[in-house]
């Protein structure tokens, strides 16, 4: 995480500021309720600085200490910060030999039926910071990872955003660059990595040349946008679209002018209409014409012949079957663009695919569920299940680049019988790492002897390696 490689720190020192913008207006609006009124970069720093902390000592606790140990070390420090938390924010000027704060912190626990307590509500939210800090200890910072945490955080910031300022009036605009600049710098910084593993460089440190135009692009880009915001204001526009007002006065005289050009150019048509309307008896039509702009706004009390209602029933007719006629040549002219090969590949690909609901998506999940309360059953909630986990994903994500490079694995194939297969992917230098991944993912699904630390280390190790090597085809 923090102490890792100098590009996979800042990644996740940006995520885990972009986590705190986004939950810094939601946590206002909750003070809000109970009249609490904290400037918004305020928090933001105190909520980000809470954050790196608990992201620290999880990662030390994981280096200096073993299960179960670890396991009782960061339950032990999430009771003590949240008591730490609620004394000094609540209870502030307490005397320090007085506990009474404890028992009504007690109570706010186990009577929130009255109502959610103020205690309650900083428990809760030093939970979910110690939560996104024990997330972060697994998070994987790939370029799409990084893009949908990205994404996810902006619909999170505007909504939490937009609930404070209608409630209560206070803007947290200054948030929102604060989370552009570090999510645009997450985005950068994760791409420049993926670009690493894919020229098998990603041991090596970037440069700080590299950094520091990163930085300065972030920078231009978010100051110059800031800076552009502040002329997007109701009162700005108009100033900017009076300054036009002359252009609109001469736009004015122009259409008026040009609307009665059409007129005269369109009298004689007008006569001879009615000179036709006339001739097969529609004198209301005249009359209608020729009288005053005040019987336009009355219903007239003429009836209309059968001969116009027959006439105004065929034109009627003739522009439908126009706009049908014109609708259906617009679309035979646009598909007429499409690669009929490109149709047919997809006829093919369709017909090879089963009917599944949301492409399997619950299925999955039903699967997902039943493996993971099979790993709970046998190793407990503890540290071996983690790392339980952790084979499991680095097997899945192994078969995952495998079936990309054409070499599937079947739904009916053991992890051993679909070895050589996997090493076909991989190639013949990936042999052994591939053996041992295999077998430590069959330990964990079919077994139950734990993963020890140092042979997980050698599994991600491994993994790494791994992924960065060609199939046996492109060394030819």
């Amino acid at each position: 995480m923090l102490l890792s490689n100098r590009r996979d720190g800042l990644i996740h020192f940006c995520l885990a500021g972009m986590e705190a913008a986004w939950f810094t207006p939601i946590l206002l609006f909750v003070f809000y309720l109970y009249s609490w009124d904290w400037p918004p970069l305020a928090t933001f720093a105190g909520l980000f600085g809470v954050l790196l902390t608990w992201m620290l000592a999880l990662e030390l606790l994981n280096r200096l200490v073993e299960s179960p140990v670890y396991e009782l070390s960061v339950l032990a420090l999430v009771l003590l910060s949240s008591l730490l938390i609620v004394r000094f924010g609540v209870y502030w000027g307490t005397p320090v030999g007085d506990f009474l704060w404890l028992g009504n912190t007690v109570y706010a626990l186990f009577n929130f039926d009255e109502g959610l307590q103020l205690e309650l509500v900083l428990i809760l939210a030093n939970l979910l910071l110690w939560q996104r800090a024990i997330s972060a200890t697994s998070r994987t910072v790939t370029f799409f990872n990084v893009g949908l945490n990205f994404r996810l955080g902006i619909l999170l910031l505007v909504v939490g955003a937009s609930l404070l300022n209608f409630f209560s009036g206070q803007s947290s605009s200054s948030l929102i660059w604060v989370y552009f600049g570090l999510g645009l710098t997450a985005v950068a910084l994760a791409r420049v990595r993926d670009k690493a593993v894919a020229s098998q460089s990603m041991g090596r440190a970037m440069p700080p040349r590299r950094l520091a135009q990163v930085f300065l692009s972030v920078g231009l880009t978010v100051g110059i946008a800031a800076w552009l915001s502040l002329f997007y204001t109701p009162d700005r526009i108009k100033a900017f679209l009076r300054w036009f007002n002359p252009l609109w006065t001469v736009l004015e005289h122009v259409l008026l002018w040009v609307t009665v050009l059409v007129f005269i150019l369109l009298e004689p048509l007008l006569l001879w209409l009615m000179e036709i309307f006339r001739d097969i008896g529609w004198d209301w039509v005249t009359e209608i014409m020729g009288s005053e702009g005040a019987m336009l706004l009355e219903p007239s009390h003429v009836q209309p012949s059968p001969e116009m209602l027959m006439v105004w029933t065929v034109m009627r007719y003739i522009a439908i079957g126009l706009v049908i006629g014109l609708t259906l040549g617009f679309v035979l002219l646009y598909l007429r663009k499409i690669d009929r090969s490109q149709l047919d590949e997809d006829a093919e690909e369709e017909r090879d695919e089963t009917i599944t609901l949301a492409g399997g998506m619950l299925n999955r999940g039903v699967q997902w569920l039943r493996d993971v309360s099979n790993l709970v059953k046998r190793y407990g909630l503890s540290r071996r299940l983690l790392a339980a986990v952790s084979v499991q994903n680095i097997y899945a994500n192994l078969c995952c680049i495998a079936n990309q490079r054409g070499y599937p694995r079947h739904r009916a194939w053991p992890p051993d019988d679909y070895l050589p297969t996997l090493k076909k992917a991989f190639g013949p230098e990936a042999e052994e790492a591939l053996s041992r991944i295999t077998l430590a993912y069959m330990r964990v699904h079919y077994g139950d002897k734990p993963i020890g630390v140092a042979e997980l280390a050698q599994l991600r190790k491994d993994y790494h390696l791994v992924r960065l090597m060609k199939p046996e085809t492109a060394r030819r």
